[in-house]
C-alpha cells in the first residue's frame, strides 16, 4: 500500500493542467503572425509648439489620420493672458504719463 496516494493525484491533475494552458495557449496563438524579419512602413512626424505650457485638451487620438493645419492639441493659455494683460496695464500707465 503506499504511503502517498495524493502525490499521484496531484502530478495527474498538474499534468493535466499544463496540458489545457499549451492547448489553449495554442488556439488563442495561431491568430497571431509570427516573424524574425518583419518590419512595419510607416511614417513618423515630429511636431512641436511654438509655446510652452500645460495641455489642457487633446483633439485627436492614436494613430487617427489628420489634416495640415488641423488642431492636435490646446496649451492652457492663463499664463500668457496674465502677461497680456499685464502688458495692457503698462500701456495705459505709459499712456497716462505722456
Amino acid at each position: 500500500m503506499r504511503r502517498h496516494p495524493y502525490i499521484a493525484a496531484i502530478a495527474a491533475i498538474l499534468i493535466l493542467l499544463v496540458i489545457a494552458a499549451v492547448i489553449i495557449w495554442w488556439i488563442n496563438a495561431r491568430q497571431y503572425e509570427w516573424t524574425d524579419d518583419a518590419f512595419i512602413d510607416a511614417r513618423t512626424v515630429t511636431i512641436g509648439a511654438e509655446i510652452s505650457g500645460r495641455i489642457t485638451d487633446v483633439a485627436v487620438t492614436d494613430n487617427q489620420p489628420v489634416e495640415a493645419g488641423a488642431v492636435l492639441l490646446r496649451i492652457d493659455d492663463s499664463d500668457y493672458q496674465a502677461s497680456l494683460k499685464q502688458a495692457e496695464a503698462g500701456v495705459v500707465a505709459a499712456r497716462a504719463d505722456i
